[in-house]
C-alpha cells in the first residue's frame, strides 16, 4: 500500500501544482486579460478533470487508512468547489460578452484615473463641481471654458478625449456633444463650418461668408449646454500671436450663446495651442501609460487570439520591447502588429536591437521597413492626402491598381481578381495599425495617425509632393506624385511636370470652387496614370487630357460645356468617376455614345452626386454604378441585350 500511495503522490504532485500555479497566474490577471480568459479557463477545466479521473481511481482502491480517506474526501470537495468558482469565471466572460455588444468599438486600456480627472474639468461650474442641467446663460462678457489635453504624439490624447466624448456620465451632462478634427491647416471658415456640420446633418458647404456660419451656429446651440472637443490643435508659426489669437476668437465668439457649463476640450501637443485660446484651467498632461495596461495593449497586438504562455520565450522578449516604447500606445500598437507578422523569436529579438528607444517616429520608421514592397508603395501614395482625409478603401485601392502597385503573386494566374488582391492590400495595412476606422465608424471610411501621415510624407519625400499651403510656390519638376489643395491651384508657378504619374486636385470640402486650366495645361505630362480633378469645378476639361495615353483612373465634376470627346482616346482608361456640384443643380451627364468600343478596358464607371447620366454602349462586364438613363435604339451601344451581362441593374422601363 504504501508503493501505491507513493505513486499516487507522483501523478498528483505536479498535477495540483500546476493547477495552483495557472490559477494564480489566471487570477491575478482575470479582470484585464479579457482575451485569454476563456482559454485560461479551458486549461484548468482540463488539469481539474484529470485530477477528479485519479482521485476516482484511488477510491476505488481499497484504502483502510482513515486519515487518508478523509484527505482525498477533503482534496475531492475542494476540487468541486474549485470547478463552481471557474464557472462563476465562465459566467463573468459571458456576462463581458454580452455588455461589449453596446460598448464603444474602441477599446482604450487603462487612462481610468485620467478619465475620472477629466470627468470632474468637465463638470465644474463655478464652485460647484457636480454634474446636472443648468438653466444660466454664459455671462456676458465671459468665454467658455476651455480644458486642454497635453501630451507628445502617439501617447494617446485622442483616444482618452474619445473615452469622455462617449462616456455616459458626459453624454447625460452635455445636450449637445461635437468633434471637430482640426490638424495643422485650419481657418475660421473651415472651423466653424466642421463645427456646425458635427452638430447637424444639415450641408454647409454652399456657405463661404464667416458671418452667415456664425449666426447659424450660434443659432444652434442658443440656449444649450454643450461639450465641443478640438482635437489635434496646432500653433501656425506661419501667423503671429496676434493673428492667431484673433482667429480663435472670431471662431470661439460664435458659441457664447450657450447655456453655462458648456465646455470645449482641446488637444494638443503644445502649451503655445493653449494659451491662445485662453485656456484658464491648468491642463490635463497626458503621460504613457502604466507598465501594466501597457503590457495588456501591447500584448493583444503582439499575439492577438493566442495565448502569450505558449511562448514563454516571444514573451520575455516582448516585456523588454515594452520597457523601451516610453508607454505611448501607439508605438505598442505598431511594434505590437509588425511582432504579431512572425512569431519567431529571431524576429523579434531583432526588433528588440532594433533603435526604437528614442521618439516615436522611429518605431514607426522600423514598422514600415519591415513591409513588403508593395505595401511600401502603397503607403508611400497615401501621403498624397492630408491629415484627417477620410480614405474610401475602394477609391484609393483603384489608384494603387492604376499605378501598378498592385501585384498578383503568380503573374500567370488570370483567376484571382486584381481588385481582391488590393483590398488585401489595405487590410493588411489596417491590420499592421497604418489606417483605422474613423470616429463615426462607417465602414467605408478609414483615417490616418498624425505621425503616420508624417511617415508617409517622410518616406516618399523623394517622389511624392502634397501642396497644402502658400509656403510652397514651385513644385520640383522631377517629381513623379503630385497633390495641391484647389484653392492653391491658381496660384502655383507653372513647371513642365514630365515625369509626372500622379495629379490630384483635392479639397476637404465638398463645396465648388470654381477653376480653370489651360489647354494644354497636360501637353508635357504625358505619362499620368492617375487624374483626379474632382476637388475643382472646372468649367470646361483642357483638350490636353486627349494626350494622356498612359492614363487609369480619371474623376472629375461634370463640366458645363461639351467634355465627351477628350475620354473617347483615353483607350488605357480603366476606372471613370464623374462627381456632381455644390453650385448649382446636378444636370444629366450625357456620357460619350459607344464609349465601351473605345475603352476596352474600362472596369468601372462611377456617377456620383450626378442628377444622371445618358448611358450607351457599356455592354460586357464594366460595373457602372449611380443613376442614369440607357436610351434603347438599334444601333449598337444601345441595344438592351447588350446590358444582359450588367449585374445588379435596377430600375424602370419607360416609352
Amino acid at each position: 500500500m504504501g508503493a501505491e500511495l507513493t505513486v499516487t503522490g507522483w501523478f498528483l504532485s505536479p498535477i495540483i501544482r500546476e493547477m495552483q500555479d495557472t490559477a494564480l497566474a489566471y487570477i491575478k490577471g482575470q479582470f484585464s486579460w479579457k482575451k485569454d480568459q476563456e482559454k485560461d479557463l479551458e486549461r484548468l477545466d482540463i488539469t481539474l478533470t484529470e485530477i477528479l479521473t485519479i482521485v476516482d481511481v484511488i477510491e476505488k482502491r481499497e484504502i483502510k487508512d482513515g486519515n487518508q480517506r478523509r484527505l482525498l474526501s477533503i482534496l475531492k470537495d475542494a476540487i468541486y468547489g474549485a470547478v463552481d468558482v471557474l464557472d462563476g469565471f465562465q459566467y463573468m466572460v459571458l456576462k463581458s460578452k454580452v455588455d461589449s455588444q453596446s460598448a464603444e468599438n474602441h477599446h482604450i486600456y487603462g487612462r481610468r484615473d485620467e478619465l475620472h480627472k477629466l470627468r470632474d474639468m468637465l463638470f465644474e461650474i463655478s464652485d460647484s463641481n457636480a454634474p446636472g442641467p443648468s438653466n444660466a446663460p454664459v455671462p456676458s462678457g465671459s468665454s467658455i471654458d476651455v480644458i486642454s489635453i497635453i501630451g507628445v504624439g502617439g501617447v494617446g490624447k485622442t483616444s482618452l478625449a474619445r473615452l469622455a466624448f462617449g462616456d455616459e456620465q458626459v453624454r447625460m451632462n452635455f445636450g449637445l456633444r461635437m468633434w471637430v478634427s482640426v490638424s495643422d491647416t485650419y481657418g475660421e471658415i473651415r472651423l466653424t463650418r466642421d463645427i456646425l456640420e458635427s452638430l447637424t446633418d444639415a450641408n454647409y458647404h454652399t456657405v463661404a461668408e464667416f458671418h452667415e456660419l456664425q449666426n447659424a451656429l450660434r443659432q444652434k446651440i442658443a440656449g444649450k449646454k454643450f461639450l465641443l472637443i478640438l482635437d489635434d490643435v496646432w500653433y501656425d508659426e506661419d501667423r503671429t500671436k496676434w493673428e492667431n489669437e484673433l482667429l480663435w476668437s472670431k471662431v470661439l465668439s460664435s458659441l457664447n450663446t450657450g447655456l453655462e457649463g458648456s465646455k470645449i476640450l482641446v488637444t494638443t501637443r503644445a502649451d503655445k495651442a493653449c494659451s491662445i485660446l485662453h485656456a484658464r484651467t491648468p491642463p490635463l498632461r497626458l503621460g504613457g501609460l502604466d507598465r501594466d495596461d501597457y503590457w495588456l495593449l501591447f500584448r493583444n497586438h503582439a499575439f492577438g487570439e493566442k495565448y502569450p504562455g505558449q511562448f514563454p520565450e516571444l514573451k520575455e522578449v516582448g516585456i523588454q520591447i515594452c520597457r523601451r516604447l516610453n508607454g505611448l500606445p501607439l508605438a505598442a500598437k505598431i511594434i505590437g502588429r509588425l511582432l504579431n507578422a512572425d512569431l519567431d523569436v529571431r524576429h523579434w529579438k531583432k526588433v528588440l536591437d532594433s533603435d526604437i528607444s528614442d521618439d516615436v517616429m522611429k518605431v514607426l520608421r522600423l514598422s514600415y521597413q519591415h513591409l513588403p514592397v508593395q505595401l511600401k508603395l502603397c503607403f508611400s501614395f497615401c501621403s498624397l492626402f492630408p491629415k484627417d482625409w477620410r480614405f474610401e478603401p475602394q477609391r484609393l485601392t483603384e489608384m494603387w491598381i492604376a499605378q501598378g502597385f498592385v501585384q498578383r503573386e503568380d503573374s500567370y494566374d488570370t483567376d484571382t481578381n486584381i481588385e481582391d488582391v488590393a483590398k488585401g492590400y489595405f487590410n493588411e495595412l489596417v491590420q499592421r495599425s497604418f489606417f483605422e476606422r474613423s470616429l463615426l465608424d462607417l465602414p467605408t471610411e478609414y483615417v490616418m495617425h498624425d505621425l503616420i501621415n508624417d511617415l508617409a510624407r517622410n518616406v516618399s519625400k523623394d517622389e511624392y509632393v502634397r501642396v497644402e499651403n502658400d509656403k510652397q510656390k514651385e513644385i520640383p519638376p522631377n517629381i513623379r506624385h503630385l497633390s495641391i489643395s484647389a484653392n492653391l491651384l491658381g496660384s502655383m508657378k507653372k513647371t513642365e511636370l514630365r515625369n509626372l504619374r500622379t495629379l490630384i486636385v483635392w479639397k476637404k470640402t465638398w463645396s465648388c470652387l470654381k477653376l480653370s486650366l489651360p489647354d494644354d495645361v497636360f501637353k508635357k505630362s504625358k505619362s499620368i496614370r492617375v487624374l483626379d480633378l474632382s476637388g475643382c469645378c472646372l468649367d470646361r476639361l483642357p483638350t490636353s487630357v486627349e494626350v494622356l495615353k498612359h492614363l487609369r483612373y480619371f474623376a472629375f465634376r461634370v463640366p458645363q460645356r461639351p467634355w465627351q470627346t477628350s475620354l473617347i482616346w483615353l483607350y488605357h482608361l480603366e476606372v471613370l468617376v464623374t462627381r456632381g456640384h455644390s453650385c448649382r443643380e446636378s444636370e444629366c451627364a450625357n456620357l460619350p455614345a459607344n464609349m465601351k468600343r473605345n475603352l476596352l478596358k474600362l472596369r468601372k464607371a462611377f456617377l456620383l452626386n450626378v442628377g444622371g447620366a445618358t448611358i450607351s454602349g457599356f455592354g460586357g462586364q464594366t460595373l457602372l454604378r449611380g443613376h442614369g438613363e440607357f436610351h434603347v435604339r438599334k444601333e449598337s451601344g444601345y441595344r438592351l441585350g447588350e446590358l444582359k451581362e450588367m449585374k445588379n441593374i435596377s430600375g424602370q422601363l419607360k416609352n
